[in-house]
């Protein structure tokens, strides 16, 4: 499995997919940062820490957070220093290190492994991969942009 923009015709194909996201969903200033892709453990890990640890709106908002840092302010999240900047957006001093501490920390890297285990488990191929539940508790997948 390669990623989509090293084969010339997914990589044609992903600017007319993204300009048609950036249309829908109203985000005219999301683009691939030039950096991408990452190695994104340490803020897949901060996020296990802060979902295990957060109120789900906290939570959320740190997601948010981190998504517009790294598509739209094109910052390197795989940089300790522009994570805690990232951060400290939405935690105070003792909360964002508590959080970059928790990235070190080997109960959080072994949470990551566990979901990533289950994700993969659950067929996952690359990302974005969720997994979604209707009221009926029916379940499907869905990548990327679907």
């Amino acid at each position: 499995n390669k990623p989509p923009w090293t084969v010339p015709a997914k990589a044609a194909y992903g600017k007319f997919d993204s300009k048609r996201a950036q249309n829908y969903f109203g985000l005219p200033n999301v683009k691939t940062p030039s950096f991408f892709p990452i190695l994104s453990l340490l803020p897949q890990r901060c996020m296990v820490y802060i979902k295990e640890t957060s109120p789900a709106p906290k939570f959320e908002h740190a997601f948010r957070e981190l998504w517009i840092a790294m598509w739209e302010q094109q910052m390197d999240l795989s940089k300790p220093d522009v994570m805690a900047e990232v951060l400290a957006r939405r935690f105070n001093a003792e909360e964002v290190e508590r959080v970059m501490r928790a990235a070190d920390d080997p109960v959080y890297k072994q949470k990551l492994l566990d979901n990533t285990q289950k994700a993969l488990g659950l067929g996952a191929f690359g990302a974005p991969w969720m997994w979604v539940r209707n009221a009926k508790g029916e379940a499907e997948p869905f990548f990327g942009s679907d």
